[in-house]
């Protein structure tokens, strides 16, 4: 439920107003909220109390590092659109071709990992 929540609430940018980023973004902590209450437990009931701490510090690790990579990503796909609209180095990219790439590659990512 944590990732449906995050995936819906980090592409919804792609077809909202920005007024709506309130929104989005108490949608958003909702959700990684919910990963971190849930990730202990989880592990705790998928590997055991053998090696608790180790096997949650590699998740919590592991994302850090896939945030780490998803964000280098993004920030290429918006910088490819940027190119697309022929706009100069330090300009905003506006509408919806910014970041359609990346909600594809995220709901992508999203499939694999179910």
């Amino acid at each position: 439920l944590s990732h449906i929540t995050l995936a819906v609430m980090l592409n919804l940018h792609c077809f909202i107003d920005i007024d709506t980023l309130y929104f989005i973004v108490a949608g958003s902590g909702i959700g990684f909220g919910i990963f971190f209450t849930v990730i202990m437990g989880v592990t705790l009931e998928v590997f055991g109390g053998d090696r608790f701490a180790t096997n949650v510090g590699l998740l919590l690790t592991a994302s850090g590092i896939g945030g780490a990579i998803y964000n280098t990503v993004a920030d290429a796909f918006y910088r490819w659109a940027l190119q697309l609209q022929g706009a100069a180095d330090g300009a905003i990219c506006r509408g919806r071709l910014c970041y359609v790439n990346t909600f594809w590659f995220s709901g992508g990512l999203f499939f694999i990992a179910m």
